[in-house]
């Protein structure tokens, strides 16, 4: 059996080459130092840093009348750092409980990526109205948002008449 025969590896000199990005040796060595603040900054995750409010309108299927009502929500917002994005969903409320409380989700999306957020009303009694008040946390994300956390709450007004809603975060 006959082995191929191995190069011979040769050390060149390419320090007069320019470099892929364009820049030459002496430009790399002239240029600043990232800060700590620049990487903290980038290690980071994403989270609502301001008010924001999501305006849209809802729909409210005719179900059972024993059954817990869907409402399901369509709108869109600028949350500060996020830019435009959409945003869909659905809250249950409590139904025929004794007690309960509404609960649901939202996906929050733009061109950069997805948001999910779980929503938790407050303990009200059976057949209670869509609460004003919602508590909201955030599960999980893709693309830029994928390792965005936080939680807090939506302050909720719904135009029943016109089937509107505003959420204020």
């Amino acid at each position: 059996m006959r082995y191929a025969e191995t190069p011979a590896f040769v050390l060149q000199n390419l320090e007069s080459r320019m470099l892929l990005s364009g820049c030459t040796a002496a430009d790399v060595a002239a240029a600043p130092l990232v800060s700590a603040a620049a990487v903290i900054r980038v290690a980071t995750r994403p989270h609502f840093t301001g008010a924001f409010t999501v305006t849209g309108t809802y729909s409210l299927p005719m179900v059972n009348p024993d059954a817990a009502k869907t409402y399901f929500f369509k709108g869109s917002c600028k949350p500060p750092g996020f830019g435009g994005m959409q945003l869909s969903g659905s809250v249950q409320t409590p139904g025929n409980l004794a007690s309960g409380q509404a609960h649901g989700s939202f996906v929050m999306k733009n061109s950069h990526g997805t948001l999910k957020l779980s929503v938790t009303g407050p303990t009200e009694p059976a057949f209670g109205p869509m609460p004003t008040t919602l508590s909201y946390r955030i599960t999980g994300g893709t693309g830029a948002y994928a390792n965005a956390s936080g939680s807090g709450t939506i302050s909720d007004t719904l135009k029943t008449s016109v089937m509107k809603f505003v959420f204020r975060f």
